[in-house]
């Protein structure tokens, strides 16, 4: 299963053509620039509340995961651990 999507070259969605260009660069550069233009001020006030806003999306599509895909009770133990 893994296999078939790492080998999947699937067409990008609309407005996704050029996402590519925005995360290519090497880790440096964007380190460099983070620390440059968002470790202070309203742009890192801006960047922490969108990490912390991915952080808990991604924390509820799991727990809908395990939801989905489990039994209750494995859901709830799971529930329990992260929280």
């Amino acid at each position: 299963m893994l296999q078939k999507i790492v080998d999947a070259e699937p067409d990008p969605s609309p407005g996704e053509e050029h996402l590519a260009a925005l995360t290519a660069a090497d880790r440096i550069p964007w380190a460099k620039a983070r620390k440059a233009y968002f470790s202070k001020g309203i742009n890192k006030n801006s960047l922490d509340a969108i990490e912390k806003v991915i952080h808990v999306e991604l924390l509820l599509n799991i727990l809908w995961l395990e939801l989905y895909y489990l039994d209750l009770a494995s859901f709830l133990s799971f529930a329990l651990f992260v929280v």
